[in-house]
């Protein structure tokens, strides 16, 4: 109600750039409600009234930010972009480290690129930790099946093949584990090539599936591997026992 208020009052005193500051404001606060539509729309029109560029991309990265909440990552990915570069080139490092770590979430396949760049970015400043904590606490039991938890409620997975992948993944450690060795466990005997385009879509799959942990999963080269830093990983498996419990169900014809 404080900022709404203010927003009127500014625009009643003919200050439109006070106004359109005073929206970025209104729309946080919107958008902290789960109003979105609204938070959209009064961002939307911060970034048209704002003069300057800064406070211009600070509305477009909160619009961004909302715009990702509603599903709509097309729209979220054209203006985080925008803000990100506006940012980068002013070396506004704090909003740049934040606009970056939104594309990255959007972005959920170059992930790990984008967090290396947030990284270099980030000063020692609890400002700059605070972005990158987690969304909720997430949890991995090496042990169970249903293993991917978020504030305790599992993670839904698009295939039992990805939760399998990111449990192997964890199991093996910041060392990761090499792509062939990955498509032997869920997939032997099966020709490279197939191997190689199966591989592809399960680490889609276990990205979209991780949603906003997506950054996580990274892939160098010809290894993948899984940051675990800020998770709980308890339990324990083995690639044998993974690798066994697709076997069972893994037809004649693979």
């Amino acid at each position: 109600d404080d900022v709404g208020r203010a927003r009127q009052l500014s625009s009643a005193v003919g200050n439109s750039e006070l106004a359109a500051v005073a929206s970025i404001g209104e729309g946080w606060a919107l958008s902290e409600l789960g109003q979105l539509e609204e938070a959209a729309s009064v961002l939307q029109d911060a970034t048209e009234n704002l003069p300057d560029s800064l406070g211009r991309s600070v509305a477009q990265l909160r619009l961004a930010e909302v715009e990702l909440m509603m599903g709509d990552r097309a729209s979220a990915r054209s203006s985080v972009d925008t803000a990100r570069e506006t940012f980068l080139k002013a070396e506004a490092r704090y909003w740049g480290a934040r606009a970056v770590l939104l594309t990255g979430a959007i972005d959920r396949d170059r992930g790990g690129r984008w967090l290396k760049l947030a990284r270099e970015l980030a000063l020692p400043d609890p400002a700059y930790e605070r972005l990158f904590l987690p969304e909720g606490i997430l949890s991995i039991d090496l042990s169970a099946k249903s293993a991917v938890r978020r504030d305790g409620v599992p993670v839904v997975f698009l295939t039992r093949h990805a939760e399998a992948a990111v449990r192997l993944l964890a199991m093996s450690g910041p060392e990761g584990m090499s792509i062939q060795r990955i498509a032997d466990i869920f997939w032997p005997g099966v020709p490279p090539d197939r191997q190689r385009a199966r591989l592809r879509t399960l680490l889609w799959q276990a990205r979209n599936s991780l949603g906003a942990d997506a950054w996580r999963l990274q892939r160098q080269h010809d290894l993948v591997a899984l940051d675990t830093s800020g998770v709980d990983v308890h339990g324990s498996i083995t690639a044998t026992a993974i690798a066994e419990e697709f076997s069972s169900r893994r037809s004649p014809s693979r």
